[in-house]
């Protein structure tokens, strides 16, 4: 059950392969809250999860919301649905959390 409390140092430290801003983000949560290990995969997730849509965002961005199919064909581009189901899941496992979207990463 999650308890705010001050975090516990064995966990404060982002797992591997967490962008900065997802990193900032674990280490702002656990600075107020005391998650059991559940709710540290979940969390995790989460974050890997905002990874994956600032990933798919900036590839959109750069490419334009539409590709070209091989026969010619403009299609909405596959990012996007990568992005539209990544924020999704990143916003789904916050409120399984019950955490406040202050301590959420802000979109660049």
């Amino acid at each position: 059950m999650r308890e705010h409390a001050v975090g516990d140092e064995g966990t404060s430290t982002p797992p591997a392969g967490l962008s900065d801003q997802a990193g900032g983000v674990w280490s702002a949560v656990l600075a107020e809250w005391v998650l059991g290990a559940e709710e540290l995969l979940v969390l995790q997730g989460a974050l890997e999860s905002w990874d994956a849509y600032t990933v798919a965002r900036a590839l959109v961005r750069r490419e334009g919301p539409v590709s070209i199919s091989r026969s010619g064909v403009q299609k909405r581009h596959p990012a996007l649905l990568v992005a539209r189901d990544s924020f999704r899941d990143f916003r789904e496992s916050f409120r399984q959390l019950g955490l406040d979207t202050a301590v959420a990463p802000k979109e660049a």
